[in-house]
Parts: structure tokens; C-alpha cells; sequence
């Protein structure tokens, strides 16, 4: 009798690694570090308060008083004694008569009315330089009292996103954990963590919550362009975590069945390779139809039905596990091959037992299906593996680009509020 060859192979079935587009796995979102050293800074001064990243109090300067002309007032001057007409030397008088001259008595102002006047003088301008002196403090006052108000606000704002970014931060913490499962390797090591961290997604998500609601009066009061785009970047990542949080686990879990369907179908189509060596050297024995030949044939197609058995039941399994991955077409291969082996297990004992007649027809019957095996065999892939890897990718496509765009922009975010950190000191 002749039992049919054919050749089917296993490749090496690849681990499941899912690159992700971005920077780097980890993103680091730093606390501002001295909590704006500003309100550390008031304690300790006296009246001058240095206020960060505002201007200093204007200083006014009162300008020098002038001196009160000393010209004398029209009372206050002294008038000059004539001699002879206006215009004319005193030489040149008639000198036929010289009469002389009466003395004309000097005027002189009251010491009482000058004193008055120079009393009058100096109240006005005491009261002037008063005037001034009051309103210069005013404005002093207010414009410190304006800049201590502003200061302080702006303490409180920068209070509020230190609260949010530190509970941003513990969040991003926890989602670190699941990007590093969702960005690398799909390992039994990695997969023994995913259970313990999509338990703690729940408070990652809490945690994004509080930071929201820290944020909401820092990102409502900001009054500055670098506070608003710093408050702006923060909203961002949380809303980009939460969006992280809701594809990520789909793409665990998928990727996890998807490892052990993997694995198991590793382990069952090299018990399918096994089981048709097997098949082929019984094949071989047959051939030289001896009582041995017939025995030793009989034992190893017993032996590829038992691994052709195991391998099903793996293959059946796997596709429980990952039932997206059509394995439909290995499970029927195999079920042919298995009984093909027991027409030929069912021919080698009517040999045995001197029945040629249902010793052929067996042997016919295993020929028939052993060659529906091989015809399947051919539309089959080498490494059955890489079909659960097609199912599992096309699974996580629309989580896997959500996922992806989600965390682009936390990075960018994160790249953001860094560098605004670094450059206020914090």
C-alpha cells in the first residue's frame, strides 16, 4: 500500500512588540521644586517686599525747593536821591543863583508789614510742599497695595498648579507603568503586571481628577500669556492621560490573549510536525509488508493519532482564547490527519489478522483523506502563529491610534510645562 507524503513546516511564531509613535516611554513631570519661593521670600522683611516677576515700586523723588527771588518788591526798594533835572549832569545847573537844595526825607517800608509778608511767603510754601509730599504718599501707598494684591494672587495661582501638577505627576506615574506594557514587549513578565496595574487605574484616574479641579481656578485667574499656555499644557495631559486610560487596557488584554493563543499554538503545530514525521516513517515501513514492518508501522501511527489529538486540543483552545484569529483551518487539517491515522492504524490490524480485503479498503480510505489533508495543507501558513498576530493588530487598530495620539500630546505637554518650570526657577 502506498500512503501519500507531503511536507507542511513551523516557523519560529514572533513575540507580539507593538512600537508606539512618540518620544520616549517615560515621561517625567516635574513638581515645582521650591513652591514659589515667593511666599517664602515675604517672611522675614520689613516694609520693602521684593515682588517676583513684577516691576519694583516706583520711587517718587520730590524735586529741590528754588529760592524766593530776591529781588526787592516795588514797597521794598529804597529810591535814589535826584540831583538836578533827569538827564542832566549837576555841573551844568545856572550858576547865577545857587539855591540850595531841601533834603527830601528817604522812604522807609514798616519792619511789621515786611515780616507779615516774609510769614505769608513761607506758610504758602510749607503748605505746598505739603500737599505734594501728602499726594506723593498716596500714590505710593496705592500702587503698593495694588502690587502686594497682584502679588499674592499670583502666589495663589501658582499654589493651585503646584496641587494640580503634583497630582498630574502621581497620575502619570501609574500610567507610565501601563505604557510601558502597552509600548514594549508582550512577556510573560509583562503579562503577570497587567492585572495588578489596571487595578490602579482607578486612582490614576481620581488623581486626574483632583488635578482638574486644582487647575480649574489657576487656569480661570491667570492673567499673563506664559501662565495661561503653562495652565493650557497641564489641561492637556490630564485630558490626554484619561484618554490614555481608557485605550490602554483594551490593548493589554488583547495583546495578552493574543500571546498565549500564540503560545499555545507554537507548542501544538510542533506536535503537528512531530506527529507527521511520525506518520511518514509508518508510511515508509509499510512499504515492506512484513509481520515487523506491520507492527512497527502500527506503533507510530498510534503515536502520530495521540500528538495529532494534543495538537487539536491546543489549537481548539488558542482559538477560544483569541477567537478574532481564524484557526478554522489548521483544526480541520488536523482533524484529517487524524483519521487518516486510523485507517491506517485499522489497516495495519486487518494485515495483522491475515484480512487483505479490509486491509486495502482501509489503506484506500487513508489515502483518500490523507489527501484532503495535503491539499488543505497547501492553502494553510507556514506559522499559524502569524495569523492570531493579524487578528490581534487588526483588533487594536483604532485603540492603538487613539492610544498613540493621546500620548503624543502628553509628551508634548510634559516638554512644555518642563521647560516652564526650568525657566520660573522652580
Amino acid at each position: 500500500m502506498s500512503r501519500k507524503n507531503k511536507h507542511t513546516k513551523l516557523s519560529h511564531a514572533a513575540h507580539i512588540k507593538r512600537h508606539t509613535e512618540g518620544t520616549s516611554n517615560e515621561l517625567s513631570f516635574s513638581v515645582l521644586d521650591a513652591a514659589k519661593n515667593a511666599a517664602d521670600a515675604e517672611e522675614g522683611r520689613d516694609s520693602k517686599v521684593k515682588m517676583p516677576r513684577f516691576g519694583g515700586v516706583p520711587l517718587f523723588t520730590l524735586p529741590g525747593k528754588k529760592k524766593p527771588h530776591t529781588t526787592p518788591q516795588k514797597e521794598e526798594a529804597l529810591p535814589l536821591s535826584s540831583k538836578g533835572p533827569v538827564g542832566m549832569p549837576s555841573q551844568l545847573s545856572t550858576p547865577a543863583t545857587i539855591v540850595p537844595e531841601t533834603p527830601k526825607k528817604q522812604y522807609e517800608p514798616p519792619v511789621d508789614e515786611i515780616a507779615r509778608r516774609k510769614t505769608r511767603r513761607r506758610l504758602r510754601n510749607g503748605l505746598a510742599v505739603a500737599v505734594v509730599a501728602v499726594a506723593l504718599v498716596g500714590l505710593a501707598g496705592a500702587g503698593a497695595s495694588f502690587l502686594y494684591k497682584e502679588y499674592t494672587a499670583y502666589n495663589e495661582r501658582v499654589s493651585y498648579l503646584e496641587t494640580s501638577l503634583s497630582d498630574l505627576t502621581q497620575a502619570y506615574d501609574i500610567i507610565m507603568e501601563m505604557d510601558a506594557i502597552v509600548a514594549g514587549e508582550m512577556t510573560d513578565e509583562n503579562a503577570a503586571k497587567v492585572t495588578e496595574v489596571e487595578d490602579k487605574l482607578a486612582e490614576a484616574t481620581a488623581l486626574l481628577d483632583e488635578a482638574e479641579s486644582s487647575l480649574q481656578p489657576a487656569e480661570s485667574e491667570a492673567n499673563r500669556a506664559e501662565e495661561k499656555e503653562a495652565a493650557a499644557n497641564a489641561s492637556a495631559a490630564i485630558s490626554a492621560g484619561r484618554d490614555m486610560i481608557e485605550q490602554g487596557p483594551s490593548i493589554m488584554d488583547a495583546a495578552v490573549s493574543a500571546m498565549q493563543a500564540m503560545q499555545t499554538i507554537e507548542v501544538a503545530w510542533a506536535d503537528v510536525i512531530q506527529a507527521d514525521t511520525l506518520a511518514r516513517d509508518a508510511a515508509a515501513l509499510i512499504a515492506d509488508t512484513t509481520m515487523e514492518n506491520v507492527e512497527a508501522s502500527k506503533e507510530k501511527s498510534v503515536q502520530a493519532r495521540d500528538l495529532f489529538g494534543e495538537a487539536l486540543v491546543q489549537f481548539q483552545d488558542a482559538a477560544a482564547v483569541y477567537p478574532s484569529a481564524d484557526l478554522s483551518g489548521q483544526i480541520d487539517y488536523i482533524e484529517k490527519r487524524i483519521a487518516a491515522m486510523e485507517y491506517a492504524i485499522a489497516s495495519d490490524d486487518a494485515i495483522l489478522a491475515y484480512d487483505k480485503e479490509t486491509a486495502a479498503s482501509q489503506n484506500d480510505a487513508y489515502n483518500a483523506v490523507d489527501q484532503e489533508a495535503a491539499e488543505l495543507a497547501q492553502t494553510l501558513p507556514d506559522n499559524p502563529s502569524e495569523l492570531v498576530k493579524s487578528a490581534y493588530l487588526r483588533d487594536i487598530e483604532q485603540s492603538e491610534k487613539l492610544y498613540n495620539e493621546a500620548r503624543s500630546i502628553a509628551s508634548t505637554a510634559d516638554a512644555f510645562i518642563r521647560d516652564y518650570l526650568g525657566s520660573n526657577g522652580k
